[in-house]
């Protein structure tokens, strides 16, 4: 495999969950189902319905959990808005072979940030641990007004980073999301695991010579 090696004015934009992390919001869901003692398949309809006004920042935390209580028809017993960060606390795990990557990119002088569908509560998790420190600049869908794979959500991921659409390179798991980036002009990668993540990777930002 070849090394990954500098190109010229190039942003690798990663994805969080399942490129970054280990993290299935269906934890927090079947934690709410044990709870409210709620169908499972209800509850991921209903939280997913909900998830999209905060992850688009049109609603805040506690607005969240109240429409989830609405949609669901019962009460949380304790704690409702901690279930959302208790849980990616608890269980959300590094993926190490991805951030050796993103070391090796930057080592090679090529720019890394994150771009993720999230919310503000996510975000104190990711700022407690650290995860992100060496990542600028982080792309957040409730700080752009819209969520991947909204052209909204792109558009204002080139406006913060300064970038052309074809210096911006996205790195992510979602098949909806690397079609809108590439629709858009940028260069995309289908995240499904960090070895072929690599190879693709330095194939689209060139070898370096004699590898």
């Amino acid at each position: 495999m070849g090394a990954i090696n500098s190109s010229p004015g190039a942003l690798v934009l990663f994805d969080i969950g399942g490129v970054l992390i280990r993290w299935k919001d269906e934890r927090t869901f079947r934690e709410v189902a044990r709870r409210s003692r709620v169908d499972y398949a209800r509850v991921v309809s209903v939280m997913t319905e909900c998830r999209e006004g905060l992850q688009s920042g049109r609603t805040t935390p506690a607005e969240f959990w109240h429409r989830v209580e609405e949609g669901i028809g019962v009460p949380l017993p304790g704690g409702r808005e901690r279930l959302w960060v208790g849980e990616m606390a608890r269980h959300a795990v590094p993926i190490a072979a991805t951030f050796r990557i993103a070391s090796q990119l930057r080592e090679r002088g090529v720019p890394t940030g994150v771009f993720s569908n999230t919310d503000p509560s996510h975000v104190v998790i990711f700022r407690q641990k650290r995860w992100f420190a060496e990542f600028d600049p982080w792309v957040l869908s409730y700080e752009a007004g819209a969520a991947k794979p909204s052209p909204r959500a792109f558009a204002w991921a080139e406006r913060i980073s300064g970038r052309s659409r074809k210096e911006l390179v996205l790195v992510d798991d979602r098949a909806a999301n690397v079609e809108a980036a590439r629709a858009r002009g940028w260069r995309a990668v289908h995240y499904r695991n960090a070895r072929e993540a690599r190879r693709l990777l330095a194939a689209m930002l060139r070898r370096e010579p004699g590898q």
